[in-house]
């Protein structure tokens, strides 16, 4: 009997097959990992991890040495660990204008009930696959006088408006987390709040030295206008749709696995696309030169983010009506 194929998804691997399945191929079925990250990548796991710290208890300090020694002992370019070293100079200043501009809100009008809470929600499962969705909310919290309870999403960008906020009533990311709190711990969240800390639009000065540039990025956190606070509301319909939605993707997918097709297009433009100098459409080719800009996972190896914890972790849900059973 041949075993079923796994189709996982997450919100990024979702972005990414509806972006250009071309690009998610190289990336999912490959494996293929670019060598030199984009800057605003490695920015937004810094920021995000020295949060998580902070949420579970460290000290500023210990937050800090946690990072350096993380960034010391980590598995990356010596050039990537020096830029990472200046921007975690960055963190203490950050932190210090982001408790000034919500502290004592923090401390007084929320409790966080969870944090970086990991999940696998078992969507769909045919004779030929298993759909499963993972992810990792980074808290859930509760009004200590309104006893209103919400998922908590931190976001780093170099700034908002209408088309950041109407991306983010598109993204699968919310609709997907309040599903899965839902349909795994039968919690209804009423919104998503997402928590954004804008990067400073500063540019390096030419023969500037990156301690001076990264000293001035600091100091501009001092002003509030780079912290930016916002409730996302989606009604049960709309939750509901996204459900079917996510399964109509899988079975897109397990099309593409099963007989080859990965076509290019492109969806979204907003970024050059790290795989151009493999894809036909990008004048680019697969040799030797090219895929040496590539790590390649080993082919016994699956993408790291669509791994599976355990099925005992999986939580196989259904929609009827209106209705979750």
């Amino acid at each position: 009997m041949s075993r079923k194929l796994d189709i996982i998804l997450t919100s990024s691997s979702i972005r990414r097959f509806y972006d250009c399945r071309r690009r998610y191929y190289y990336e999912y079925v490959m494996r293929l990992t670019p060598r030199i990250k984009p800057a605003y990548f490695e920015w937004g796991s810094l920021v995000h991890r020295c949060f998580e710290l902070l949420e579970k208890g460290f000290t500023l300090k210990d937050t800090l040495t946690t990072l350096l020694d993380e960034n010391k002992s980590g598995n990356w370019s010596e050039d990537l660990k020096r830029r990472n070293h200046g921007w975690i100079s960055i963190l203490p200043k950050l932190v210090l204008g982001y408790q000034s501009v919500y502290g004592a809100q923090e401390k007084d009008e929320y409790e966080t009930l969870q944090s970086e809470q990991e999940f696998n929600l078992l969507l769909d499962e045919t004779p030929e696959y298993r759909a499963i969705f993972r992810g990792k909310r980074d808290a859930l919290k509760r009004h200590k006088k309104t006893g209103e309870v919400v998922l908590w999403e931190r976001k780093t960008a170099s700034q908002t408006g209408d088309s950041y906020w109407e991306n983010v009533a598109w993204d699968p990311q919310p609709k997907s987390y309040l599903l899965s709190m839902q349909l795994e711990q039968g919690i209804k969240p009423s919104c998503v709040v997402y928590d954004v800390i804008k990067k400073p639009l500063l540019k390096q000065k030419p023969g500037e030295l990156d301690s001076i540039y990264n000293g001035r990025i600091a100091l501009a956190y001092i002003e509030d206008k780079y912290f930016e606070r916002k409730k996302i509301y989606f009604t049960p319909q709309v939750i509901e749709a996204h459900y079917r939605w996510l399964r109509r993707a899988a079975q897109e997918l397990y099309y593409c696995y099963s007989e080859g097709q990965w076509n290019e297009y492109h969806l979204n433009q907003r970024w050059p696309c790290e795989y151009r100098v493999l894809c036909p459409s990008g004048g680019g080719e697969e040799n030797e030169h090219s895929l040496s800009l590539f790590d390649n996972r080993r082919a016994d190896e699956i993408n790291p983010e669509l791994s599976l914890f355990c099925d005992s972790n999986l939580v196989q849900v259904t929609f009827e009506g209106s209705e979750i059973k």
